[in-house]
């Protein structure tokens, strides 16, 4: 996450599958507030695990 000078943050989550990207998840100019911060983790982390490798869930 990278944060501005102007109070906002830019945030990526790329997921890869066997080398090759499969998707990117990209906001921009989100408020750099607590809540907003911890609302992209969450929605990040959830759309990572929808996204993830089919291999990723074999263990």
């Amino acid at each position: 996450m990278q944060f501005k000078p102007n109070g906002t943050c830019d945030g990526r989550a790329e997921v890869s599958c066997n080398g090759l990207r499969r998707c990117v998840l990209v906001a921009l100019n989100l408020e750099a507030s607590d809540d907003a911060i911890e609302h992209l983790t969450h929605r990040a982390q959830a759309y990572m695990a929808d996204a993830a490798c089919p291999q990723d869930d074999e263990g």
